[in-house]
């Protein structure tokens, strides 16, 4: 099960008379999606990390054109919700716990893709990061595609443990491929495993989560995005049902 039919398998049916789940390159189409809904009214969540071209543009324009004049709610992407950084907390403490280290003298690295094209696009991950400074010795941010790249972000760490939690929607290519090649580790590295990395002239002790999008209590900050779209829409339409 892919991630996104992970997330709203989690949802409470009893609390919504339809639930759907539309993409954007494969079937069922958003539109497809919005078009099979049973209700005259509905929120939409998109599943993404930030709030950039997918969440601000495409998922609008798909859910206009086939919502045929029924009101809905579109929330920002899932990521920038504030409990989303709390998912991140959730695979470091695992983390922790598999390999028995103290938070106090482990680092908490957010490694996500980032450009440079666009200034803003590491806004998200860099405020989960704000949000978690107390969570661990230190918190910091890498990119595979901007500045600090990971291997720099791990070499200003002053800690000797380093718990990696990729800032990802899925275990694909880029947390599983990308960014060891970043380390010089070989793909597909043992999840919550320690291994030694050297970056910056020193090694350190290293060990790499699954990726945020991955983790089961995504699902409850997605029932909680949607009820929140769903209060919204109550409230410019006070007669709609649920």
């Amino acid at each position: 099960m892919d991630p996104v039919r992970r997330c709203v398998a989690g949802f409470d049916r009893a609390q919504w008379s339809d639930v759907r789940v539309g993409s954007y390159r494969n079937t069922p189409s958003i539109a497809d999606a919005v078009a099979a809904l049973d209700a005259d009214a509905f929120v939409v969540i998109p599943f993404a990390l930030a709030n950039g071209w997918f969440a601000t543009e495409v998922v609008p324009r798909e859910v206009e054109a086939a919502a045929v004049g029924r009101p809905f709610v579109c929330s920002d992407a899932l990521g920038v919700d504030p409990r989303f950084a709390d998912v991140a907390a959730s695979r470091f403490d695992e983390a922790l716990a598999a390999c028995g280290w103290d938070a106090a003298a482990t680092a908490l690295l957010l490694t996500a893709h980032g450009t440079p094209r666009n200034v803003d696009s590491g806004a998200t991950v860099r405020a989960a990061a704000a949000a978690l400074h107390e969570r661990a010795s230190e918190v910091a941010v890498g990119f595979l595609d901007d500045t600090p790249e990971t291997p720099d972000a791990i070499a200003a760490l002053a800690a000797q443990q380093v718990v990696i939690v990729p800032w990802f929607l899925a275990d694909g290519a880029h947390p599983r491929r990308d960014l060891p090649a970043q380390l010089d580790v070989p793909p597909n590295p043992p999840l919550l495993t320690p291994m030694t990395v050297a970056c910056g002239g020193s090694s350190r002790s290293v060990v790499f989560t699954a990726a945020v999008g991955e983790h089961p209590t995504v699902g409850r900050v997605a029932a909680a995005c949607a009820a929140d779209a769903r209060s919204a829409l109550l409230a410019l339409r006070p007669s709609t049902g649920r």
